[in-house]
């Protein structure tokens, strides 16, 4: 069995922030022309126990001294199945059978499953795909800085792919800095950037509950407004989690310069049309 084989399997069961174009922060595609084709082209499937699945996943990358590799995607996502796709290319797939074990999620009409991301510590996803690399021993998240980037995972090459999960196998290469590891100064203005967070992740909420119903419709049910209001939260979604590294990386180097002093200048964002 091929290791993308596997991982449809288990979803139907149970380096620097890379850069890519901005397009939108949920690619979507038009209707698959044959049930065939729609077959081959769905990895992510539903299921009435994610939270069983996303533990089962974790107890056999604990078993196995391995990091727990959670995909939150759609089948309708062009980047989704690019990722999907690449993970079972000779340069990636033997990383992530050695130091992963992988769940899909679906997140449908952007309306399912969002407690996953939630249980690891972030109030809401961005775009499609969104990779969660999780510490089983600690159950946390090890790649929150720069978890965001896989909506453009089509756009980043098979190298920088393959280099990424390499580098965030290895404890030394990933996560929060060892210097900042307990820094109290730290872990204030990163508490300041969550509560920030979390406010602007309730927006996005409201946002889904717009535009989801609409993204599940045939094309050609498609309200006209669609495409623009899509196009709205894209960009608000492309923005905010430049502004989240930008604070962060802000934070990081106020506390490392012990500058107690200095606080955070948090960016303020035009309501959407539809609030």
């Amino acid at each position: 069995m091929t290791h993308i084989h596997s991982l449809m399997l288990v979803a139907a069961m149970a380096l620097p922030l890379i850069t890519a174009p901005a397009q939108t922060a949920f690619a979507f595609d038009g209707d698959t022309a044959s049930s065939e084709t729609k077959a081959k082209a769905d990895p992510f499937q539903p299921t009435d126990h994610i939270m069983a699945d996303v533990d089962a996943v974790l107890a056999r990358a604990a078993a196995k001294g391995k990091l727990g590799l959670i995909i939150m995607g759609g089948n309708w996502c062009h980047d989704s199945r690019a990722l999907v796709k690449r993970m079972d290319t000779p340069e990636l797939s033997p990383i992530l059978d050695a130091s992963y074990e992988t769940l899909l999620v679906d997140v449908a009409g952007l309306s399912d499953n969002m407690n996953v991301a939630k249980r690891f510590g972030r109030p809401v996803i961005y775009g499609t795909p969104t990779v969660l690399i999780i510490d089983p021993a600690t159950g946390k998240l090890v790649n929150a800085h720069d978890m965001h980037q896989w909506r453009d995972a089509e756009s980043i090459s098979l190298e920088d792919t393959t280099d990424y999960f390499a580098r965030m196998a290895n404890t030394e290469t990933r996560g929060t800095p060892p210097e900042l590891v307990g820094n109290a100064q730290y872990a204030a203005l990163t508490a300041g950037i969550d509560a920030f967070e979390k406010t602007q992740a309730e927006r996005i909420y409201g946002a889904f509950a717009v535009v989801g119903p609409m993204l599940m419709m045939p094309k050609s049910e498609r309200p006209e407004t669609f495409g623009k209001l899509w196009m709205e939260l894209s960009k608000f979604r492309y923005q905010i989690t430049k502004d989240l590294a930008a604070l962060d990386a802000e934070a990081r180097a106020l506390a490392a310069a012990g500058d107690n002093s200095a606080s955070l200048t948090y960016p303020t964002y035009t309501p959407f049309s539809w609030e």
